[in-house]
């Protein structure tokens, strides 16, 4: 980030070439500003690049919002409940200010905000506990403009307790991430389950329903039916994750031998990467959610020695109970990274990723490019397309597709990796409404 100077000037240095750029802006007694547009997203790039000198940003006075926390029943104010204010604009945050606390009479004050529309809803404190439920609170607020009186009533609502446990035996899964949503989906609300399984999550009356729940290692389906929620009550659902999907076999070598310690990995997914265990047999879990719609998904499963450079790719279906997966010699891609005039880039970064069909995942880790800006992946299996990515401080990122042919033990000798100097600038100004630096 940078500071404006006196005449509202802004610069950032050191940006590669093939960057682009949004900008998030805060100034005492303005509304913050962030010059993100949502249906940006389709163009697959930022509104902003590097080489612009005549950036002009300008922020509109704060807007502020005031408002009162009371009891819904007596109207009187409740001190110590966090609310903050989101707004769908910004699915990122970024422009989320700091929950406020309602003080001693439940009053509470948002400023340096912009204009929008904003959610104003209790969120848990220190403590992780809400004691009270509300409904979400619409504000709109206009620049240099106060919106008073706004009034969040809340009640002791009612309990949702979800309990969650594991399909194949009943054990309570704990540490899943529970979300709930109501008719509004801007009101979605999160928990996570304690040692026993069971997330408690106080909301306002109304109908519910269990949109998402997470555990590394478990696939959930979302359920459509709703929880009707009433004032005082306690209403308990049971939820069921299913384990993810393992495929389970063998790793040999060419004489059929078995491979103990041999890295395993499915794709889709690519991790957690699994050991081969001493009889060459192993266990790999992937998740169905990555194949999307596709019923009829084929995981590849990958199984590489690197010490022995020996590496293997087998195909799986629900037919095959048992998967062989033979290694081979294996196969190997070296390179360069260079910049400009063709210099070495020592201590890049690179990374390699492998695609079989239409699913890819990270392999072989990253490794750091030697003096003359050379690398060097072995242990890969043949008949995959490889991804290979460098990217270094000073320098830009970029990519090199490399398709390996189907013979074992194939090395190949990459083109260079040539890496743009990050030496660009982005520059501009900051301005108020009449015009005068920020």
């Amino acid at each position: 980030h940078c500071t404006t100077g006196p005449d509202g000037r802004f610069a950032f240095t050191s940006i590669p070439a093939e960057a682009s750029a949004e900008f998030l802006v805060h100034a005492p007694g303005k509304g913050a500003r962030l010059t993100f547009d949502l249906t940006a997203l389709q163009s697959g790039t930022l509104s902003h690049t590097p080489g612009q000198k005549d950036i002009r940003i300008t922020l509109s006075p704060e807007a502020t919002i005031k408002g009162r926390v009371v009891r819904k029943d007596t109207a009187a104010g409740v001190p110590g409940l966090h609310v903050q204010a989101t707004t769908a604009s910004d699915p990122w945050g970024m422009l989320t200010p700091d929950p406020v606390v309602s003080s001693t009479d439940g009053s509470f004050a948002f400023a340096g905000i912009g204009e929008g529309t904003y959610q104003l809803r209790i969120v848990p404190g220190e403590k992780g506990d809400v004691d009270w439920a509300a409904a979400a609170a619409e504000v709109t607020t206009e620049a240099g403009k106060t919106v008073a009186d706004i009034r969040i009533d809340v009640s002791k609502g009612g309990m949702l307790e979800i309990a969650v446990t594991d399909a194949d035996g009943g054990k309570p899964v704990d540490k899943a991430i529970v979300m709930v949503m109501p008719p509004r989906a801007s009101d979605a609300q999160q928990a996570v389950t304690n040692a026993a399984g069971l997330a408690r999550l106080r909301v306002s009356p109304g109908d519910y329903r269990v949109s998402w729940v997470h555990k590394q290692g478990y696939t959930f389906k979302p359920r459509s039916e709703t929880i009707a929620v009433s004032d005082g009550g306690t209403h308990h659902v049971d939820i069921e994750l299913q384990g993810q999907p393992k495929i389970r076999g063998v790793v040999v070598d060419v004489d059929g031998k078995p491979v103990p310690d041999a890295e395993v990995s499915a794709l889709p997914m690519g991790y957690p990467q699994e050991k081969s265990g001493p009889d060459g047999t192993f266990e790999v879990a992937w998740n169905p959610s990555f194949a999307g719609n596709d019923t009829e998904v084929k995981v590849s499963v990958l199984a590489r020695d690197v010490e022995q450079n020996l590496a293997g790719v087998a195909e799986s279906d629900e037919e095959t109970p048992s998967l062989k997966i033979v290694l081979q010699e294996g196969c190997g891609i070296a390179g360069r990274v260079a910049g400009p005039a063709d210099t070495p880039i020592p201590k890049a970064t690179v990374q390699l990723q492998a695609r079989v069909g239409r699913f890819g995942a990270g392999i072989g880790g990253h490794q750091a490019t030697d003096d003359q800006g050379k690398y060097a992946f072995s242990a890969l299996p043949p008949g995959v397309t490889y991804t290979v990515i460098a990217s270094s401080s000073d320098h830009g990122r970029t990519q090199l597709t490399v398709e390996m042919p189907d013979v074992a033990g194939t090395q190949l000798k990459a083109d260079d990796i040539a890496l743009r100097l990050a030496n660009q600038s982005l520059a501009g100004i900051v301005v108020d409404g009449d015009g005068a630096p920020v």
